[in-house]
């Protein structure tokens, strides 16, 4: 259930980027700057080992 619920938040985030990028005509490389950019921001311990 649980594994749902993230995919399915998953796929909404990504169609989000996907209207701000034909909405504002963001290229490519400006949604992978901005995913990166997310990346870089999670601080979540949970799965460092």
């Amino acid at each position: 259930m649980c594994v749902q619920m993230v995919m399915g938040n998953m796929r909404e985030a990504e169609e989000r980027l996907e209207y701000w990028r034909l909405k504002y005509g963001l290229d490519d490389e400006d949604l992978d700057k901005y995913r990166n950019h997310l990346n870089d921001e999670d601080d979540d311990e949970w799965f460092d080992v």
